[in-house]
């Protein structure tokens, strides 16, 4: 899931820790809004422990109050001399025999509050209790104080005492406040009006940018000549209604209204709104009331925002090696980037030694990475975050899809069954073939375990064998396997074999348990000759699938030659015309028959960018054509065409 970062100058919403590199993978930065530029920390001092009277009445008690979403808490933690009785209760702390002991007594009181353990850092240092606020959700506001006191068992009540004092102010504010960033809408309305007389004078509109000083003046006029070449004037009629929209018309002449305000017009009104939550958009007017009414002559945009007007940049590492900066300016809304489309650019997928057969190895598929993120204002430069390692698998879904494969990824410290790293869960299985299988395993530095494939084979549903391949202790992301058919133990008695993946303790290599969905496969006894391909999935494991049909291949071959000058002694074995190079296009073309299911896998398998022949060598070729038509019929043909990538080369370079 989307991890949500809150720091000092941003929120930042961060993309999932493993993502698909084809697909878009975001970090939003989202200003905050009146963040304290450094959030105090509330430091209190013992100077001593107390001597309460006979009676055990005067103790001392430290009061907190905060607001947790909107609902306001009151808790008070009283000092007691009976370490029985401070232990039956959450807010009765054990004044102990020493200061020390004390601090250390309210800490752990302290730290069993939900509220304060979640929010805030609560450290003891001999006589010092200190509070901090940790960055923590930007959208929720809280407070934190303190108060002390004597605590009687009748009337408790509010006094700052010697034996407890403060040293950093007594409240706390952390989150966002309460800032009204709201635009404001500057209103104009035109009086109505008996007599002419005064107008052209009184009819005059000054408008100051607060943040250039640029002055605009707009005036009104009964002469029409003076409004013919002249922008800065318009027309006063008898009717307020119009002159209002005479005046708008001479405003939206000038550029800075034009660009950056929103206008309405209500009958003899009409407002003004900043487009953009822009400080520059703020001006003064002066006006002469006589002629209109303004609700505010001094219009001022208020942005708070941490980044406004400032440069967002990322630091992109690839496997600890700088790879690139990336920036954007913060103007007056969020900014994002979409790492994965750098990393793509960069991303090289291999098998890896894939093909060291019945070997758990590294898929070769992913891609380690981090960055740092800074922002740079007024020519200062401050960190925001330095991110945790984050990880890409060479896949992809549809564009619009979200960019999520949490279900096959297994993490050891939620221990939860995770899917295998397939879309093809049920299949086919030809005496002789071979078969892979891969599975996500979250980076974690727990090495006391681990894991193997396990084939399980069934006769009637009943298990009636089972055999881990091999084991590795899952250091890699993704741990692929390729096992071969003489690994696999079909007898007679075999029906279908379920391929999983499992957990191993190191201590006891015979015990191991389920930890990934199953491949199921389904023993067919007799069939044609099949030809094996591997294939790269858009999950980034390795499918291995077999063609069984007709196999052929089509060569043909283009010449290119030249002449040259015939001489008297000429032989008819002379080359006079001769073969400079010949270029070959050898293209090789395998059919299978399907049904409706496998088609649909095939479909997914026809984008791989890494295809292998696994019965010639296991070469690399490259899928020049996928002919694939899907309907509502039982069965379909599938033909791929391909070349080898080390074809015949006789061109002379």
């Amino acid at each position: 899931m989307s991890n949500i970062i809150t720091t000092d100058i941003a929120t930042i919403v961060d993309s999932d820790k493993i993502t698909l590199v084809n697909n878009p993978s975001f970090i939003q930065f989202i200003g905050n809004q009146g963040l304290n530029e450094k959030l105090d920390t509330l430091v209190i001092k013992f100077n001593g422990i107390m001597q309460p009277n006979d009676n055990f009445e005067n103790l001392y008690y430290i009061g907190f109050t905060y607001t947790d979403n909107g609902i306001l808490y009151n808790v008070k933690y009283v000092q007691t001399v009976d370490a029985e009785y401070a232990a039956q209760y959450n807010n009765i702390f054990y004044q102990g025999n020493t200061v020390v002991d004390t601090v250390r007594n309210l800490q752990q009181k302290l730290l069993d509050n939900n509220f304060l353990v979640n929010n805030f850092i609560i450290s003891a240092n001999n006589d010092l209790l200190s509070i901090k606020p940790k960055v923590g959700d930007a959208s929720k506001a809280y407070t934190l104080s303190y108060i002390t006191g004597y605590a009687t068992t009748t009337d408790p009540h509010i006094e700052i005492n010697g034996a407890i004092t403060y040293i950093t102010p007594s409240v706390i504010s952390s989150g966002t406040e309460e800032v009204d960033n709201t635009i404001p809408t500057f209103t104009l309305t035109v009086n109505s009006f008996t007599s002419n007389d005064a107008l052209p004078a009184a009819a005059l509109l000054t408008f100051v940018e607060n943040n250039s000083k640029n002055s605009y003046k707009i005036q009104g006029t009964t002469d029409k000549s003076l409004i013919d070449g002249n922008k800065n004037y318009f027309y006063l009629n008898s009717n307020p209604v119009i002159t209002c929209n005479n005046l708008i018309q001479a405003l939206l002449t000038v550029p800075f209204f034009k660009n950056n305000f929103i206008l309405s017009v209500d009958g003899d009104e009409f407002s003004l709104v900043g487009k953009r939550n822009n400080p520059n958009f703020s001006f003064n007017v002066t006006y002469n009331p006589s002629f209109c009414s303004i609700n505010n002559t001094q219009y001022t945009i208020n942005n708070s925002n941490v980044l406004y007007n400032s440069q967002i940049e990322l630091d992109i590492y690839k496997n600890n090696q700088y790879v690139t900066t990336v920036s954007k300016s913060y103007i007056d809304s969020d900014v994002w980037f979409d790492v994965n489309n750098i990393l793509n650019r960069t991303m090289k997928s291999y098998p890896n030694c894939l093909f060291l057969p019945n070997n758990i190895l590294d898929s070769g598929t992913t891609m380690k990475y981090n960055y740092n993120s800074k922002y740079i204002k007024n020519y200062d430069t401050q960190f925001i975050n330095f991110s945790e390692n984050k990880y890409v698998v060479d896949g992809f879904v549809r564009t619009l899809e979200p960019n999520d494969i949490n279900s096959y990824i297994y993490s050891a410290d939620e221990d939860v069954e995770c899917n295998i790293l397939t879309n093809k869960l049920d299949r086919i299985y030809n005496i002789g073939e071979d078969i892979s299988a891969n599975i996500i395993i979250e980076p974690n530095d727990d090495t006391s375990y681990t894991i193997g494939l396990l084939i399980k084979y069934y006769e009637n549903n009943k298990l009636v064998n089972e055999n881990i391949i091999d084991t590795d202790n899952g250091k890699d992301l993704i741990s692929s396997i390729y096992v071969t058919a003489d690994k696999i133990l079909i007898t007679d008695r075999t029906q279908f074999i379920d391929v999983v993946w499992v957990k191993i303790p190191n201590e006891s290599p015979d015990d191991f348990y389920e930890i990934s969905s199953y491949i199921r496969y389904k023993i067919l006894r007799e069939c044609n000759d099949s030809y094996g391909f591997m294939f790269l999935n858009k999950l980034g494991g390795w499918d291995i699938y077999y063609f069984n049909s007709d196999f052929n291949t089509e060569f043909k071959t283009e010449v290119t030659t030249s002449f040259k000058t015939l001489q008297p002694n000429y032989k008819l074995s002379d080359t006079y015309e001769k073969v400079e190079f010949k270029e070959t296009e050898e293209t090789f073309a395998i059919k299978s028959m399907v049904n409706k299911e496998t088609a649909e896998w095939l479909k997914e398998l026809s984008t791989s960018k890494y295809v292998y022949s696994l019965f010639d060598n296991n070469r690399y070729v490259i899928v020049q054509d996928f002919d694939l038509s899907i309907s509502d019929k039982d069965l379909f043909e599938v033909t791929m065409k391909y070349t080898y990538s080390d074809t015949y080369n006789t061109i002379l370079k």
